[in-house]
């Protein structure tokens, strides 16, 4: 397993909104999408595509219906997850939204479970089509 093809980081273009803190990327296909955050006054909603092939940021897709910050967020099967995170009045959520790539379009697909916790600041990995959602603060 490697981590950088060569050695040494790049300067790619800048992310189009400015500082956006507790935001998380997801890689779909040959596409990275940038989702949520905080911009400073704000909890963000939005989803915006990155195309490393070309160094340019897409216009941004459907927003996620709850804007949130510090979230996990995994694809399965061109489907992104979108778990948990800082929500309005920076409560802790345990709501998971999907969004289908394809149909560009979002929808609530319940709490967190089995223990249904509110979680920020967590990490998610897909193995096999299984989504796991670690560690956090409730």
């Amino acid at each position: 397993m490697g981590c950088l093809a060569a050695p040494g980081w790049a300067v790619k273009a800048p992310y189009p909104f400015g500082g956006i803190e507790g935001l998380v990327t997801v890689t779909v296909g040959h596409t990275i999408c940038a989702i949520g955050g905080w911009d400073g006054s704000a909890l963000v909603d939005r989803v915006v595509p990155y195309y490393p092939h070309t160094d340019t940021w897409g216009a941004p897709l459907t927003p996620m219906p709850t804007p949130r910050t510090h979230l996990a967020a995994v694809e399965v099967d061109g489907m992104i997850y979108a778990i948990g995170g800082l929500g309005s009045g920076w409560a802790v959520l345990d709501t998971v939204e999907v969004y289908d790539v394809a149909g560009d379009t979002w929808n609530p697909i319940g709490p967190l479970t089995p223990v249904q916790t509110p979680r920020e600041l967590l990490g998610a990995a897909t193995v096999d089509g299984l989504i796991y959602a670690i560690g956090g603060h409730p």
